[in-house]
This record gives C-alpha cells, structure tokens and sequence, in this order.
C-alpha cells in the first residue's frame, strides 16, 4: 500500500474520531474513549517535506482536534493490540511530537496521530503488552479517580494562540494528567463563534 495507503489509513482513523466526538459533542459531562489499535502511519521523517499550505492544513486540523477534545471533555486512551511485538522504537516513537505545536512552521504528520493526540488529551497510550485485556483493566482503572479543575483563561492575542497546562502534584506517589495545552483565541474571534 506503500504511503498512499498509509495516508488513508490515516484520513480514515481521523475522520473516525472526528465522527465520534460529533455524535457525542451533545451528551453532557466527561467521556472516555478506549481505541484499540497500534494507530494510524505517524508519516514523519527526514524525506518528508511538507509545503507551506500543507502545514497550515494540519495546524488547523490539531487546533481543531484540540478543541473538540476540550469542549466535549473527552479523553482518549491507545491501546496497542499489538503490543510489545512491535519494536521499541515503533512503541515510543510517537513521543517525538508530544510538546505542543504553537504555529504551522511546527507541524509535522507525527503531530496528529493517535498516540499523540491520546497523551495530549489526557489519557494513557498503552503499548507495552499483548494482554489486550489487562490493557483494557489498566486503561479503565484510570479513569475511575478525576477530579474537574476550571480556570477563566484570558483572551489570546491572536487567534489559536497555544497555550501549555500541567498538573503538579505535591505527593511524589501520585499522578496528576490533564489537556497538555490548549489554543486561545481572542474575545472578538470568540463573540464571532458563538451563535
């Protein structure tokens, strides 16, 4: 399939999260979603160069995927079925996106994959092990402890202004995970949202 095929794959496991959260976005309080797969083709390297318009493509589409995951308060979760017999670096290489993008020079195809967009959201990306039960256990005794903190952010300066969270905790045994970031907008881009 080579990597036109993996662009569809990727396209299609975008367009299917995007889907879901749609149909949820209505439904009141906090959603979880466990998706079990390795994720889609992160299409990112040295040889793949992408063009000033394709950039700003997938800036909009991270802001977008940012934002829906917000406003519906959904987490996500990746669990990998394949586990650990994918290599190490296959596992972890995801990681190399993880610090959020602030403007399209940034973007790379690694930036919107599962994995990435998983650890964004809050949620755990589960890869170590075949036992796709246990990851299954592990992924939802995660999610039975949250707490909901809400902040007034101020106006951004300009719009989808990114802006970095973190959750510090005082007790070193605990673990505290939220939204790794978010993108601003100004008050008049926000009035002009709103219906």
């Amino acid at each position: 399939m080579g990597i036109y095929g993996a662009e569809d794959r990727s396209d299609l496991g975008l367009r299917a999260l995007r889907s879901l959260m749609n149909s949820e976005s209505t439904s009141p309080g906090r959603k979880i979603i466990l998706w079990v797969s390795p994720g889609w083709p992160l299409l990112s390297g040295p040889r793949l160069d992408l063009g000033s318009k394709q950039q700003q493509q997938l800036f909009s589409n991270i802001v977008a995927f940012s934002t829906q995951l917000r406003n519906t308060r959904t987490t996500l979760y990746n669990i990998n079925p394949l586990g650990a017999s994918e290599g190490v670096m296959r596992n972890n290489y995801y990681e190399d996106f993880l610090k959020g993008v602030q403007k399209p020079s940034q973007v790379d195809i690694g930036d919107l994959s599962l994995q990435v967009l998983a650890t964004q959201s809050g949620g755990l990306v589960l890869n170590a092990d075949n036992d796709i039960t246990a990851l299954l256990q592990k992924a939802m005794a995660d999610t039975s402890a949250y707490y909901q903190i809400s902040f007034d952010a101020p106006p951004a300066e300009h719009p989808d202004e990114y802006h970095h969270l973190q959750v510090q905790l005082n007790n070193s045994d605990l673990v505290g995970r939220t939204l790794q970031g978010y993108y601003a907008q100004p008050y008049s881009t926000r009035a002009a949202a709103q219906p």
